[in-house]
């Protein structure tokens, strides 16, 4: 199940709790205490549905960007590209996805102080994402796309829209994996050394 789910109502935001949802981080390999910085947990309705569901969600626009192990969404309205620590830094690296940024960062086991993040959540938010940079005085990005066909059409897209910027395609980190979180699970279950 997939897609933008605009007509859902948000009925509770909180701290992550559920069983369900902390088996979903394991599994994703991020631990709680990087999960608690970023994520909430989410209950909401579809309108017209008595039925509450629960998710994992990053505060995005006047909702959220959601996980779990059955669904990939969004809840709310205004789904935006987000931001941090980008204001003063010269160095953006940018994530397709939310799961890859905390796969980052649990990887480094910290957020960098000298680079700024940018999460898409979508790449049909590329467009918005260049139109913020280039009201920054950015000099490099460096982008951990997904290695699948959208990931390569927005790093073509990055590298026509972007042309005074350095670039740096960071996938090749992960390469052989959809994505750095798929990688970052593979290393962390000792698939790979």
């Amino acid at each position: 199940m997939g897609g933008d789910h605009s007509v859902t109502k948000i009925i509770k935001v909180q701290v992550i709790s559920h069983p369900a949802l902390l088996t979903y981080l394991k599994q994703r390999c991020l631990c709680l205490e990087v999960a608690h910085l970023y994520l909430k947990e989410v209950h909401y309705q579809r309108f017209g549905s008595a039925q509450t569901y629960f998710t994992l969600g990053w505060p995005n626009g006047d909702g959220f960007d959601t996980r779990n192990a059955y669904f990939k969404g969004f809840v709310g309205t205004g789904k935006t590209i987000s931001t941090i620590n980008v204001e003063g830094n010269e160095n953006v690296l940018i994530f397709e996805g939310v799961m890859d940024f905390l796969s980052f960062v649990n990887y480094q086991t910290h957020l960098p102080k000298d680079e700024g993040i940018l999460i898409l959540h979508s790449t049909a938010l590329r467009r918005q994402a260049v139109k913020y940079l280039q009201n920054k005085n950015i000099k490099k990005i460096k982008l951990y796309l997904d290695n699948d066909e959208a990931g390569e059409a927005s790093k073509e897209f990055f590298k026509k829209s972007l042309p005074g910027i350095e670039q740096s395609d960071c996938s090749d980190i992960y390469a052989g994996h959809k994505d750095f979180n798929e990688w970052f699970v593979a290393i962390k279950k000792g698939h790979l050394s």
